[in-house]
């Protein structure tokens, strides 16, 4: 008796945040589709705190950290491997075992 149960979905006229939640499923799936320790990696977790963690998935040749944070302010995590990584989510560089993760995001860092 749902008048919303099975609702078509609604592909134009998004709203900026119905964009953005778009936007953001679509780079995960390109992230989870390019990488196999996605699907089938060990998990095994680096950090975690009230709000924050921090976990690595690998499998022969491929190895994410996954950090996420539920919390409502920015947090620290720490544990992450030194050198440079590349950072899959927005799509950048950073250094250094430790990183801000912005309030309710996940990032995902390539070593």
């Amino acid at each position: 008796g749902d008048p919303d149960n099975r609702r078509m979905m609604q592909w134009s006229g998004l709203s900026l945040d119905q964009t953005w939640l778009f936007d953001r499923t679509k780079a995960l799936l390109q992230i989870r589709a390019a990488h196999p320790s996605t699907r089938r990696g060990r998990r095994t977790t680096v950090d975690v705190s009230a709000s924050t963690w921090l976990y690595k998935l690998t499998t022969t040749g491929d190895e994410l950290y996954v950090a996420i944070n539920r919390g409502e302010a920015d947090a620290m995590v720490t544990g992450l491997p030194s050198g440079s990584l590349k950072e899959l989510v927005m799509n950048g560089a950073v250094t250094g075992t430790s990183q801000i993760i912005p309030a309710r995001q996940t990032r995902i860092f390539l070593r």
